[in-house]
């Protein structure tokens, strides 16, 4: 036996048979771990956020030394006779400003990268203005990329305590209303949804489900096929596929073995998102999809980036 210690308490029970591991999927997708990175002008500060809320990992302050920029131009306008920069000089200042601020975000986005293949995170909050949260946002990895979240700033001269309370409570309401989006987009479509527990399974098992959302409570007895293993919720004691015998279980027994071996991602909804989901049968799910992307030129990208940071100073 090997003692694993669990920051989230899970409830007695007895259960006899193979693994039973729907406490600790659940417990999984009730606390899934993320990286936040809070960005102003002057710095950026990086938590991870997990079962026992913010912990900062790294702090980098954002240093631009300017000094040998404006000795050179205050020597190049001196021999013109004029006075501090101005005009044409000012605008290629505050283009070397831009450049750095770039360099400087595209470091954030490797240490955010490196930090989340480590420790094998796949979701960023990034909080402060969209220029910088942005830009960050388009230097990640693509994976990451599509799970980053922006949010709107919050400040990082307030006392270190102060921030990480003003972010968890952000991030808790954010996470509350995506999931209240998520559903209602979830019941208002007409393609690419499943809703219902016999309908989710059966595309479930058949590969096609990128996302499964659940009502925590929801566990209906299931049927599965002692022959070929199909999980239905149909009542019949005969497989509808090769009409053997079918076992009794329970939607909480098999779920975690499905879900790992179709390779679907699975949310756990509650409150108001939770009750909309209840009128669909209490689950549901995104069907995958492909996707296509146009190709663009590394100049193209590298455009944007700094278009991205105009007046950033």
């Amino acid at each position: 036996w090997q003692v694993i210690p669990l920051q989230a308490e899970p409830s007695n029970e007895l259960h006899w048979g193979k693994p039973h591991l729907w406490q600790l999927n659940a417990i999984i997708a009730r606390h899934r771990p993320a990286c936040a990175a809070v960005l102003d002008l002057s710095g950026v500060r990086l938590y991870e956020y997990a079962f026992s809320g913010l912990t900062q990992f790294a702090e980098q302050p954002f240093k631009i030394d300017t000094s040998h920029w404006r000795q050179k131009e205050r020597e190049h306008m001196a021999k013109q006779g004029t006075r501090m920069p101005h005009g044409a000089q000012r605008e290629l200042f505050d283009r070397r400003v831009e450049a750095e601020y770039v360099r400087l975000l595209h470091e954030v986005a490797k240490v955010i990268a490196a930090y989340c293949d480590a420790h094998s995170i796949d979701q960023v909050y990034l909080l402060g203005s969209e220029r910088l949260t942005k830009q960050v946002q388009e230097e990640l990895p693509q994976s990451l990329r599509e799970q980053a979240v922006l949010i709107a700033h919050v400040s990082s001269e307030e006392p270190s305590a102060d921030i990480q309370a003003r972010i968890e409570t952000r991030l808790r309401e954010y996470e509350a209303r995506r999931k209240e989006r998520v559903i209602d987009e979830l019941l208002n479509r007409t393609q690419g949804i499943v809703t219902g527990v016999d309908q989710t399974l059966h595309q479930l098992q058949r590969g096609l489900l990128a996302s499964l959302l659940l009502v925590e409570e929801l566990n209906p007895a299931l049927h599965q096929c002692g022959s070929c293993g199909l999980v239905t919720a149909s009542a019949s004691q005969r497989c509808p596929a090769c009409n053997e015998m079918q076992t009794v279980t329970t939607l909480h027994e098999m779920l975690p073995m499905l879900l790992i071996r179709h390779a679907c991602r699975m949310e756990l909804v509650e409150g108001l998102a939770a009750s909309h989901l209840q009128t669909a049968g209490g689950i549901g799910g995104r069907l995958r999809t492909l996707k296509h992307q146009p190709a663009s030129s590394k100049s193209a990208r590298t455009e944007k980036r700094a278009g991205g940071l105009a007046r950033i100073a």
